[in-house]
């Protein structure tokens, strides 16, 4: 489970349709998905914004989802060094 604050529920950079300005939601709220390409196999055709804390590592998965929310492809975890 990744998280972004010690409240135990995981985070998402989808965005809250009740906080539009939040960097990040949770997983337990309504969001508005970003559209992302034209359907084509899941690669680097999108630009995400993931918020970070700097010198920080920051864990990421990447899924892409059908019309109805359903995860239909993930990428691997990542990790990265926050400058």
């Amino acid at each position: 489970m990744l998280r972004c604050t010690p409240y135990q529920v995981e985070c998402s950079t989808e965005i809250s349709a009740a906080t539009p300005d939040d960097p990040y939601s949770f997983t337990n709220e309504n969001v508005v998905r970003q559209t992302c390409g034209d359907g084509r196999p899941l690669d680097l055709r999108c630009a995400i914004t993931i918020p970070a804390i700097s010198n920080r590592m920051l864990y990421y998965v990447v899924d892409r989802l059908d019309s109805f929310g359903n995860i239909v492809a993930s990428l691997p975890m990542n990790v990265v060094a926050v400058p």
